[in-house]
């Protein structure tokens, strides 16, 4: 009896093993079934959501995620979403079988559809909707304080690159530059005929040269018909044109040179940006320099016996107005040798002339302190050397401005470049230039002569 138990017993046992093994192997072959998606290359742009089919496997997936890709499964998709441009492989893994297979994904910029004038109310503070998805490379940082952020966009049928620079946070430059070559003129014409039929811009000054003729003076154009007629007439292929038009305090300049079409915005008031003017304008040649920036230049002339010098409107974060020059010998091929950051504001007011000039002193962005020198109208006496920040204006709340000529702070930067905060009984002036030896002769060579200034 017992033996038939045994027998019955053991029978059973194998019965249910034999069905456990049945359900086993079945399920085995499902999970053994291949992973496999409909495709393993995606190209999309940053905000874009594309979906790539899995078309085999046990229905129980996980997907890799990054900070360009974000990746999601739904219902035996894979959902992918553009977040920055790059490219990135995205790993799907069967989580039943532990298969494994890798998307490729390519993110390109979003591309901005922007008007001509959509490119001004950017630089003016107006940045188009999702503009962060339009980047196209990582920004750039210079170590003078520029800040450039790059984008693509379409401006009417054409495809350009825009540039977007602030220093400090506030709008420089702005500019977009046609892609494919051959579209540079229509790019040009149908810039100018969009500021053109729009009333709140006033057309500046065109100016059309030779591009063979080195050194002639272009032409002007100062009249909207004038202007339409040189478009309509001048061989782009022999001639470079520049059109200035102007809303507020932004100059738009739309311009081919070089076979190359651009469109630019520019403050027409600089800001008190000392250091970026110094690695800016510093050894350059003047002539070119003051060609590049003709647009902006507030007025160019000589000062007999001394320099040739271009003036910009300038007004600095406490909105107090000033100039900013660029001087160069009387030659042509004369270099910009000097900067000055002129505050006029201050000529007659001594007292507001010297709290501004402590302010600027203290506010740590003008560079190493070396020293600062105190020059006296009696060539005999000998100057005097200040070796702080602190003494330095202690000495000149200590002393009446009628007892001394200049007070000529040194502040080193990179590349010799000096940025020097005059102090004197005319009041403020901030001087920019190329010192390698900061002896009190040689500084002396950089103060600013208060003659000059009167008489200019």
């Amino acid at each position: 009896m017992m033996k038939k138990m045994f027998y019955h017993v053991a029978n059973v046992f194998c019965l249910v093993m034999a069905v456990m093994m049945l359900f086993s192997c079945s399920e085995n072959n499902e999970e053994a079934l291949p992973l496999q998606l409909s495709t393993k290359n995606v190209t999309l742009e940053v905000g874009q959501t594309l979906t790539v089919k899995i078309t085999s496997g046990s229905g129980a997936y996980s997907a890799s995620t990054s900070d360009k890709v974000k990746a999601e499964i739904e219902n035996d998709e894979l959902k992918l979403t553009g977040i920055a441009m790059g490219k990135e492989s995205v790993v799907i893994t069967d989580t039943k079988t532990t298969q494994k297979e890798t998307v490729i994904v390519t993110v390109n910029p979003k591309t901005l559809s922007l008007s001509f004038t959509d490119v001004e109310k950017w630089f003016s503070g107006t940045a188009p909707a999702n503009a962060d998805q339009a980047k196209y490379q990582e920004d750039e940082i210079t170590e003078d304080g520029e800040s450039t952020s790059f984008y693509k966009a379409k401006l009417g049928e054409d495809t350009v690159s825009v540039k977007v620079s602030t220093i400090a946070g506030n709008s420089w430059e702005t500019t977009a530059r046609v892609d494919n070559n051959k579209q540079n003129v229509d790019f040009l014409k149908s810039a100018i005929a969009a500021f053109i039929a729009d009333d709140s811009y006033t057309f500046y000054l065109a100016q059309v040269w030779d591009k063979s003729a080195a050194g002639t003076n272009p032409t002007m154009i100062e009249k909207v018909s004038d202007l339409q007629e040189a478009l309509a007439k001048t061989d782009f292929s022999q001639y470079s044109m520049r059109a200035a038009f102007k809303k507020g305090d932004n100059v738009i300049q739309a311009s081919i040179d070089d076979d190359t079409a651009t469109l630019t915005i520019h403050t027409s008031v600089f800001g008190d940006h000392w250091l970026y003017y110094a690695h800016k304008f510093l050894g350059k040649d003047f002539a070119q320099t003051y060609s590049e920036n003709y647009m902006w230049v507030k007025s160019y002339g000589y000062i007999p016996g001394y320099a040739q010098i271009a003036i910009f409107n300038g007004r600095d974060s406490k909105q107090t107005p000033f100039e900013l020059d660029l001087y160069g010998e009387l030659t042509s091929t004369a270099v910009v040798s000097k900067i000055e950051g002129y505050y006029n504001t201050f000529r007659n007011d001594h007292e507001a002339a010297l709290s501004y000039w402590e302010d600027i002193m203290r506010q740590g962005s003008l560079g190493e302190f070396e020293q600062a020198i105190v020059y006296f109208d009696d060539n005999s006496k000998q100057p005097e050397i200040l070796r702080s920040v602190d003494e330095t204006i202690s000495y000149a709340k200590s002393n009446n401005v009628s007892t001394y000529q200049a007070i000529m702070p040194i502040f080193r930067n990179a590349n010799n470049y000096v940025i020097i905060p005059q102090f004197d009984k005319n009041g403020l002036v901030m001087v920019m230039s190329i010192l390698k030896n900061e002896s009190a002769q040689s500084a002396k060579k950089l103060m600013v002569r208060p003659s000059v200034k009167l008489n200019r």
